[in-house]
């Protein structure tokens, strides 16, 4: 979310945006269908869907933002809790253990 100081900076911002548009692409929405589990007790919640939405090819130049972009080469995900991730692991494990 951007917040304006008036009015004519969003109307100036939004002549930008659309002067934009022939060259922005689409982004392309990607659905994948995954086993559900309770984080608390382990039990099964049955098939969840991820969606995941690839990030806008933009990168803001604001004066009062000081930032160092990476690669995406260099972009490593990791789990918001390593501990749920580790269930989540062994529920798929004994999910699709062989018998």
């Amino acid at each position: 979310m951007i917040y304006f100081r008036s009015p004519g900076e969003y109307r100036q911002l939004r002549v930008l945006w659309r002067q934009e548009r022939g060259r922005r692409q689409s982004l392309d929405t990607q659905f994948n269908m995954a086993p559900g589990f309770d984080s608390t007790t382990g039990e099964s919640l049955g098939e969840i869907i991820h969606s995941f939405e690839p990030q806008i090819a933009f990168v803001p130049d604001l004066s009062f933002v000081e930032y160092s972009p990476i690669r995406e080469s260099e972009y490593r995900p990791s789990h918001r809790s390593p501990q749920l991730a580790e269930l989540y692991k062994q529920k798929l494990d004994e999910l699709f253990a062989e018998d």
